[in-house]
């Protein structure tokens, strides 16, 4: 499970994501990270598209994203084949800079 905290500090959204395991709620993985606010909102803006469509993408691209995961790591924390990880990040990554390029032009 994606777990985290989200603030706003100078203009900066900051974003502490840990990966805890379901099973007996140990963190298996965390991190902060720091962006312009407006990058990251557009991101998740996208990414609450992507859920829509396909929610098991949207998993995948919060792990790879927000979390920093490899593809090994990421089917390790979603108990998915590397192979299903890799055919999803590549859709859903071209999904959403399509998503974000068009956003960039609105």
């Amino acid at each position: 499970m994606v777990t985290g905290r989200v603030a706003v500090r100078g203009g900066q959204l900051v974003i502490q994501a840990d990966l805890i395991r379901v099973a007996d709620g140990s963190q298996i993985w965390g991190n902060q990270y720091s962006r312009p606010m407006n990058d990251l909102l557009a991101v998740q803006d996208a990414l609450t598209r992507l859920e829509q469509v396909n929610a098991g993408a949207a998993r995948i691209v919060e792990c790879r994203i927000f979390a920093g995961m490899t593809i090994e790591e990421t089917a390790a924390a979603l108990d998915r084949s590397p192979a299903t990880v890799k055919r999803h990040w590549t859709v859903a990554s071209a999904w959403l800079a399509r998503e974000l390029e068009g956003n960039s032009h609105a």
